[in-house]
């Protein structure tokens, strides 16, 4: 089994009622709760790409909780499951986003502090890992926001990074895994790209067909990072109803498919070694 601690997140900030309208971007602080009439909530989103086709055994997110106004109470911190697409330098009071319900786990907080949280999300990151549910990340926020309750998380702005939100996984990779995952895609004269999925411990191939009604064009990329790529084929010119295999050269950390043109179906296929 092996573990990997995502770190900071991609995203993170807090809006604040009743300041409704005014974004709250860059702070070191997320704050959750009520205190002198105003409340706060806070959203986080990590990017889990490289986590594609593993075998989730555990995921626990863990903040770090420097700031508790009231030790003396307990307090219910819950977290939620967003569904819609939010910006951490435009996200305020009046534009949040919608979450699912009920919420995903809670944790009872009463003097705790200078201490990490944790919240045991496995099945949380295991559906959005299979695709059940879409990443936008998560919401926190008091079980009651009427009363006096607030408290103080690190953000990813902190600058000593031992402090920033971290989602730690445990994973294992089953070698009777087998891969299959389809992509229905559409590109204009520009390319657009498949996510990036991590195939080191694969042998894998993408089988693509142009169901549109115009040529188009396709082409195989590998990268160490999952951020700067390099071809790994020529270019490949596909008709309307032709399909296509690209199978890579190469020994990568990560591979994607390039295309523009017309509307393909992408199939990933593949299994380990």
């Amino acid at each position: 089994m092996a573990t990997k601690t995502i770190k900071p997140p991609r995203s993170d900030t807090y809006v604040v009622y009743p300041n409704i309208y005014g974004s709250i971007f860059g702070q070191r602080e997320l704050f959750v709760g009520r205190s002198y009439n105003k409340t706060y909530r806070s959203y986080i989103f990590f990017d889990l790409t490289g986590l594609e086709g593993y075998e989730i055994r555990s995921a626990t997110l863990s903040l770090y909780l420097f700031f508790n106004s009231i030790p003396a109470i307990v307090k219910t911190l819950k977290l939620f499951r967003v569904i819609s697409s939010w910006d951490e330098k435009l996200l305020n009071w009046y534009n949040q986003p919608s979450v699912a319900l009920p919420e995903e786990g809670e944790v009872t907080i009463t003097g705790e502090v200078n201490t990490f949280i944790d919240f045991n999300i496995t099945n949380l990151v295991r559906s959005w890992l299979i695709g059940d549910s879409a990443n936008f990340g998560v919401l926190l926020r008091m079980a009651n926001e009427v009363q006096n309750n607030l408290i103080g998380f690190k953000s990813r702005e902190e600058g000593y990074s031992d402090y920033w939100p971290k989602l730690t996984v445990e994973y294992t990779r089953n070698l009777n895994d087998k891969i299959d995952q389809e992509f229905i895609v559409v590109a204009g004269i520009n390319w657009k790209y498949l996510p990036a999925i991590d195939v080191l411990t694969l042998n894998y191939s993408f089988i693509i067909e142009n169901f549109g009604s115009t040529p188009g064009e396709v082409v195989l990329e590998v990268g160490a990072d999952g951020v700067s790529w390099v071809r790994d084929s020529e270019v490949k010119l596909l008709l309307p109803g032709q399909i296509l295999i690209l199978i890579p050269n190469v020994i990568t950390r990560y591979a994607r498919v390039a295309y523009r043109g017309s509307q393909f179906k992408i199939y990933f296929q593949g299994r380990n070694f």
